[in-house]
């Protein structure tokens, strides 16, 4: 595939559809896809993800700067402006690194981080995720998320999952079909597609629904790696 990377955080993703929805916040680190990839940025490298997301009359801008480190670690530190006050409501931090490129013939990662509520003033969760993704002849790569978060707000530790699958359509066009979830709620459903340029830029679009607040998430996001 011509597609560098694919760069999605489960928990960010879904601390950022309850977000938009109006209902209770569970937030970590990364891109606005539901389910992370067992693969990070080539180490000595950087890159900027943004993305908006509109839901009913709200909508937010994220802006996520990451770079891969010398010891292996991918650090980022996403931030999300609410465009309807112009503040920003929340601040995180992510760390990610590889734990095997050759575990049950795939990749293993391991992320963690936090998010701090500027709203509240306060820590809004922690989260650990481990991302696998294996390339399946013949289908595409399939990508398994397990993990956990505490959110303070509850004193809560909720389990999170989350599933999805890369086919390319084309040498420069991903489609991406993904499902996840947070604790015992009902789940969100997304359908992406992300398209590359030669000059190292990638803008993807989605569309998510969550099954538990009934929302419906429409994302545009423009990344560059530099």
């Amino acid at each position: 595939m011509w597609l560098k990377k694919y760069t999605p955080r489960m928990s960010y993703a879904l601390g950022f559809t309850a977000a938009v929805s109006m209902t209770s916040l569970a937030h970590a680190n990364g891109g606005h896809f539901l389910v992370d990839e067992a693969t990070i940025t080539p180490i000595g490298e950087c890159a900027l993800d943004t993305w908006i997301a509109h839901s009913d009359s709200t909508s937010v801008l994220t802006l996520m700067p990451m770079c891969a480190v010398q010891s292996g670690w991918e650090l980022a530190l996403p931030a999300e402006l609410n465009l309807s006050d112009g503040k920003f409501d929340l601040i995180g931090f992510e760390a990610k690194r590889m734990l095997s490129e050759s575990f049950l013939d795939g990749a293993l990662a391991l992320s963690m981080g936090t998010a701090y509520n500027n709203t509240d003033d306060s820590l809004d969760v922690v989260f650990v995720n481990i991302p696998y993704t294996r390339t399946i002849a013949g289908f595409g790569d399939l990508h398994i998320n397990l993990g956990a978060e505490y959110a303070y707000s509850d004193r809560q530790i909720d389990p999170t999952w989350g599933v999805a699958s890369t086919h390319a359509i084309s040498d420069s066009q991903d489609l991406i079909l993904e499902v996840a979830g947070l604790g015992q709620d009902r789940p969100t459903a997304a359908l992406g597609l992300r398209s590359a340029t030669r000059g190292g830029w990638e803008v993807d679009v989605s569309f998510a629904r969550d099954f538990e607040t009934r929302a419906n998430i429409a994302t545009l996001g423009v990344n560059v790696a530099f």
